[in-house]
């Protein structure tokens, strides 16, 4: 799953949006790692490892990330709220 969260030092990180799970490349251990904003301001850049061994970067269109995010507190899939709740208060 990917997962959006606030940064900075002053907010408190909190888990904004999910998606249902997804691969980049192939079927395996992909783990995702960052996520930021490409200089052209309509792509994001997003660094993930695949195995023990390998780095990638992915480049991938905002508009079709914020389409597969659903808002972490109103999940339309699932008993996510609780989960939430903690996971958030952990943060």
């Amino acid at each position: 799953m990917i997962g959006i969260a606030g940064c900075g030092s002053t907010r408190r990180s909190v888990l904004r949006g999910v998606s249902l799970p997804f691969v980049f490349g192939r079927e395996g251990i992909e783990r995702g790692c960052r996520a930021g904003p490409h200089p052209d301001g309509k792509h994001l850049l997003i660094s993930y490892g695949v195995g023990d061994g390998e780095a990638w970067l992915a480049t991938v269109d905002a508009d079709d990330v914020r389409q597969v995010l659903e808002d972490a507190e109103h999940l339309s899939w699932g008993k996510g709220c609780e989960a939430l709740a903690a996971l958030n208060e952990a943060l």
